[in-house]
């Protein structure tokens, strides 16, 4: 069975101290070019926090090897299989906890191929209790979820210095835009947009009231493009 993955920052519901995510509401696959990151740019592989994450925390690199050995070789109806259960126990851990059903796809990793998007797109429409949200570096899944209009899916391309072009273009077809420069002023230079609130110091990553991007809701709502730091600056 798939596992869930916890994240601070996404976190739906908090430990009551405020400092820990209570419910695991993200899943994850390994990062990188040869694992679930197809259209990895340089920029993205220099400064990918979770690949970080994978090597610091020999735990989490388990879990998301588990959950990519489980589906990489899998056909559309059974990675909509193995999805399927894994929400239905969230959903469940939601009811119990009385949790808004706010769920992160991909805190680490991309869309592998297009069978396992359409298997994701699935998911999402059967399950209209539960709000996703995705960033992405694959713009044929990028297109692929602007065409099918999930209303309960929050969808980005994730733009960077190297595929800016490709963003751009998108763009044009009204699909939001995660961009990530070395600064906030670098990355408005090519988008406008709202700086991440946590990145930017304006709320806490973590609080009583759960994650910053639960209660942000700019990401996980889809209100705007979005601005990104490597350096918080």
């Amino acid at each position: 069975m798939l596992k869930r993955t916890q994240d601070r920052k996404t976190a739906n519901l908090s430990t009551p101290n405020g400092k820990a995510s209570k419910i695991a509401n993200a899943f994850s696959l390994p990062a990188g070019r040869e694992y679930s990151c197809p259209s990895a740019t340089d920029f993205c592989n220099s400064i990918c926090y979770a690949g970080k994450l994978e090597r610091l925390y020999k735990g989490f690199r388990a879990v998301v090897l588990h959950n990519w050995d489980t589906l990489r070789d899998l056909d559309f109806d059974g990675m909509v299989a193995e999805l399927s259960a894994m929400i239905n126990d969230f959903r469940a851990e939601c009811d119990k906890h009385n949790a808004p059903k706010a769920f992160r796809i991909h805190a680490d990793g991309d869309f592998f191929n297009m069978t396992y998007a359409f298997a994701w797109a699935q998911i999402i429409s059967d399950n209209a209790d539960i709000q996703f949200w995705v960033y992405t570096r694959v713009a044929d899944v990028a297109d692929m979820f602007n065409r099918a209009q999930l209303s309960n899916l929050a969808f980005y391309f994730s733009g960077d210095p190297d595929n800016v072009n490709e963003a751009k273009a998108l763009e044009s077809k009204g699909i939001r835009i995660a961009m990530v420069d070395k600064t906030f002023n670098m990355a408005k230079e090519s988008f406008k947009g709202v700086r991440c609130p946590e990145q930017n110091g304006a709320i806490a990553i973590i609080s009583a009231n759960g994650g910053a991007c639960a209660t942000c809701g700019l990401c996980v709502n889809g209100r705007n493009n979005v601005l990104f730091s490597t350096t918080k600056k």
